[in-house]
């Protein structure tokens, strides 16, 4: 097995659990504003970790942010990591970060068409038994654990599994196999939305996911920096 995207030594329990601490509030701001939620960073770390409310966001903006800080406390607290990384799963996140009178489909796969902004590809409207078999083989393909997880991302955002919501899950499931592997969490900060999301609309239409994965790899991982790269038998 050779591959680019490296895995680093396992992380332990402890790691994990203190990865999370350290960068909930870039974790739950960078999903927020990659969904279009725009608050001050400051107010937004209040709130995170205080529960200090902001001035200014719409309710469905602060809705997102209490969604996200939930769901990764399951994953902080190992709720969701005890679980395995397949469709019920990613079910049971979409419930949590789609709660809170975000969706009423909230956990449920969609059985209607949608479209993506920016591109012309149109999803076909998901099986639930293949999703679950294609997210099995990806999980269980001989790759490092990294390749695998960016090619778990890249198979759920383009398969669109519900009808909103699909960027934040498929980056909390993701991230969820991640963990369980000991091998960090990746986040799309800010400052590198307009490249993501231009490497993805390219991933929409070509179904060519290298670029978009080298781009995570190289630019939005968190992990333990003590933690040494594998060496490859």
């Amino acid at each position: 097995m050779n591959s680019v995207f490296k895995d680093q030594a396992e992380m332990n329990e402890q790691q994990k659990v203190d990865l999370i601490e350290d960068n909930l509030v870039d974790l739950v701001y960078n999903a927020a504003y990659l969904e279009g939620v725009r608050m001050n960073f400051v107010e937004a770390r209040a709130y995170i970790k205080h529960d200090e409310l902001p001035a200014s966001p719409r309710p469905s903006g602060l809705k997102k942010l209490q969604n996200l800080r939930t769901v990764y406390h399951r994953l902080q607290d190992g709720f969701l990591l005890d679980m395995p990384t397949d469709l019920s799963t990613l079910c049971v996140i979409h419930r949590i970060v789609n709660g809170r009178g975000l969706s009423d489909d909230a956990g449920r796969v969609r059985t209607s068409v949608v479209t993506i902004t920016g591109t012309e590809y149109v999803p076909q409207i998901p099986d639930s038994f293949e999703v679950n078999n294609r997210i099995r083989d990806i999980v269980e393909a001989k790759k490092t654990f990294i390749e695998r997880g960016l090619d778990l991302y890249c198979y759920l955002m383009r398969t669109q599994v519900f009808l909103d919501g699909n960027k934040r899950c498929a980056n909390i499931l993701t991230n969820q196999f991640l963990l369980r592997h000991g091998q960090g969490i990746f986040s799309i900060r800010p400052e590198s939305n307009d490249e993501f999301l231009k490497l993805l609309v390219e991933f929409y239409e070509t179904n060519d996911p290298e670029k978009l994965k080298l781009f995570i790899y190289n630019n939005c991982f968190y992990t333990d920096p003590r933690l040494p790269y594998v060496d490859e038998d």
